[in-house]
């Protein structure tokens, strides 16, 4: 998910620094979130008995979001491909989202004619 669409979403604002970045309430300005920078990604963990379920959403698409990004990098590799990535071992378990519905797929796997 993009910062972008997670601030119009959320109703939050996100301050990106070298090191960490700080997700805040646009209304009242508190700090709703802060993490860091890991080997080039800004990463955030859910604390444990934290209630925001809006953060949590947001980044349960960010992962769909992500398989989309690598599918797509990847060359339009199948699922099961996709799911030999450690961070994607478990994705798709309850079968709620599948890259089946990829445009590409069907043209990337198509054989070329010689004219």
């Amino acid at each position: 998910m993009s910062v972008s669409q997670m601030s119009k979403d959320l109703k939050c604002c996100a301050t990106l620094f070298p090191n960490c970045f700080v997700i805040q309430d646009l209304s009242s300005g508190m700090v709703r979130e802060i993490g860091k920078e890991e080997e080039g990604l800004y990463t955030m963990y859910s604390q444990a008995g934290n209630k925001k379920k809006g953060l949590e959403k947001c980044f349960a698409v960010s992962h769909e979001a992500y398989a989309i990004i690598w599918h797509q990098k990847l060359c339009h590799v199948p699922t099961k491909v996709l799911k030999r990535i450690p961070m994607f071992q478990d994705f798709n378990k309850n079968n709620s989202f599948t890259l089946n519905n990829c445009e590409i797929c069907p043209l990337a796997r198509q054989t070329s004619f010689s004219i």
